[in-house]
């Protein structure tokens, strides 16, 4: 088992959002090589039963030139222990107390190696080429392209192509993009990295929003190579005073620049 940091915080993207994580040390032989061009960040939270999937698909990758972090938002699972555990080798594994999938990728950003990082769910696959189609392009592009995304795939409880797109103005009112997002570490900094007060949704959004507000544009890849699992029985939700909050942020993430921008802006 890697030997880890404990208490270790980094401020990096906002200090006031910064937790407390045990952070995996680099090896004396990693840290001698060079960073890999991206590294694969995967919020884990009692998600150990999807873990086998989304490896084989990192595994098949025809893009060989990454690293896997792997945070554990404070799993209590025993399956999902005993998965991350015997997975310690192949990915790097962040823990931390339980603080939402903002806090994980923030966390788990931090400690990538690379200076593109791509945000992968625990519960999502993507296609053999998907690395190999996008990183490079991210890599080939003007700095202003701060992330690339594709279409999605659905699974689990629905089917079909998910076309996403990038419009700034379309952005305002619905999350265009994709949560799996290939970006340049830089442009995650710039943002203020994700809203860690954002624990009951709409982050990806909100995070959307906060790109486009620090001056980035995403460029698309329009092939469907990430497998977006939709829950077969989604569990229902109580109304959550907590919403209108949730929705507020996200609003006001969208106000500070929604003025600057014209219409027929993509």
């Amino acid at each position: 088992m890697a030997s880890v940091t404990m208490g270790e915080t980094d401020d990096s993207a906002d200090p006031a959002n910064a937790v407390v994580v045990r952070r995996p040390a680099i090896s004396p032989a990693a840290a001698e090589q060079p960073p890999p061009a991206v590294s694969v960040v995967v919020p884990c939270y009692d998600g150990g039963r999807f873990l086998d999937p989304l490896m084989r698909s990192l595994a098949q990758q025809t893009f060989r030139d990454f690293e896997i972090v792997i945070v554990d938002d404070g799993s209590r699972d025993p399956d999902t222990l005993n998965k991350l555990a015997a997975l310690d080798g192949e990915a790097r594994i962040v823990r931390q107390a339980n603080a939402g999938p903002s806090a994980a990728r923030n966390a788990g950003i931090r400690a990538a190696r690379a200076d593109i990082v791509f945000t992968l769910d625990c519960d999502d696959t993507i296609e053999p080429e998907f690395l190999a189609e996008t990183v490079p392009l991210l890599q080939t592009s003007p700095a202003d392209v701060g992330m690339v995304f594709c279409d999605l795939r659905l699974s689990g409880g629905a089917s079909g192509i998910l076309a996403r797109y990038f419009n700034r103005f379309d952005l305002l009112f619905t999350n265009t993009l994709s949560a799996g997002l290939v970006m340049r570490r830089e442009a995650w900094r710039a943002a203020g990295g994700y809203d860690e007060a954002m624990r009951e949704g709409y982050e990806d959004w909100d995070f959307s929003l906060r790109l486009v507000r620090a001056g980035f544009r995403g460029v698309e890849v329009a092939k469907p190579l990430y497998a977006y699992r939709i829950a077969s029985r989604p569990r229902p939700r109580p109304v959550d005073p907590r919403a209108s909050r949730v929705c507020g942020s996200t609003a006001r993430s969208g106000a500070t620049f929604a003025a600057t921008i014209p219409r027929a802006t993509a």
